[in-house]
């Protein structure tokens, strides 16, 4: 897509309209429609109920964008889908405000998660289990891997399950019929991460341990029909790119680029 990005951020501020003209440009190129009502109609109907799966960990530095969100979701609108049908999610739902994904920014549209903290600021309830718990979906099938984590209590309030199963969310298995999914452009480790791993390590539970067989588990979850038949478009977002040290929160200017 040939366009003068270059202003789109300054000094960490976004400039909308080019966001906006970014996206539907990348979108006419990508359909052939020029309207993006028949657009965005390719991909979803007005029965549909989409989740827009984002990537909030990085707060308002190293996240989806909201402004990329925006476009998104006055293109879903455009195509007929209901305000009501339209749920933006991650896994991380407590980490969704910091990214700037809240209900007054995004009035009548929903937010969802998998990880959460409950109405005591707290992960577990007075009884000592997680707020979580009945997020993953243990009916359907799940991801197995033959490797196991002991037992920590701060880590489990992340991973909710422990054992060598790993469940999907119940956004991704039961709520949503259609997948707009839009990563980060940042590294962890030795290599980049985008697309497969924010839907993958996104979608699941019980994740730390993966990281050990960390090009298959990246991969793998993608094969199975919550994503695979429900994903049907990736929209990276690259508008601050992180690539040194891994998708920490705090970030130095030298490890951010615009």
């Amino acid at each position: 897509m040939k366009l003068d990005t270059g202003k789109v951020v300054t000094d960490g501020k976004i400039d909308a309209i080019r966001v906006k003209t970014a996206v539907e440009r990348g979108m006419a190129e990508l359909t052939g429609e020029s309207d993006m009502s028949k657009a965005w109609s390719l991909f979803v109907s007005p029965k549909d109920v989409v989740g827009i799966k984002i990537n909030p960990i990085g707060g308002k530095t190293i996240s989806t964008k909201p402004e990329i969100v925006e476009v998104i979701i006055a293109g879903l609108l455009a195509a007929g889908v209901p305000k009501p049908n339209i749920v933006i999610w991650d896994r991380r739902l407590h980490q969704m405000p910091d990214a700037g994904f809240t209900a007054e920014r995004f009035p009548g549209i929903a937010l969802a998660g998998t990880e959460m903290r409950g109405p005591n600021n707290d992960f577990y309830d007075e009884k000592g289990e997680l707020w979580a718990k009945d997020n993953i979906d243990r009916e359907a099938k799940f991801y197995f891997a033959d490797l196991e984590m002991p037992y920590n209590k701060n880590l489990l309030a992340a991973m909710i399950n422990q054992g060598k199963e790993s469940y999907f969310t119940k956004v991704a298995t039961r709520r949503v019929t259609k997948i707009v999914n839009v990563p980060i452009l940042k590294n962890s480790g030795g290599t980049v991460t985008l697309c497969l791993k924010n839907l993958a390590y996104g979608s699941i539970s019980n994740t730390s341990r993966l990281h050990k067989i960390w090009a298959k588990s990246v991969a793998e979850p993608n094969g199975f029909p919550y994503l695979r038949d429900k994903v049907v478009l990736n929209i990276v977002d690259a508008l601050q790119a992180q690539y040194d040290k891994g998708p920490g929160r705090t970030l130095s200017s030298s490890m951010t680029r615009t």
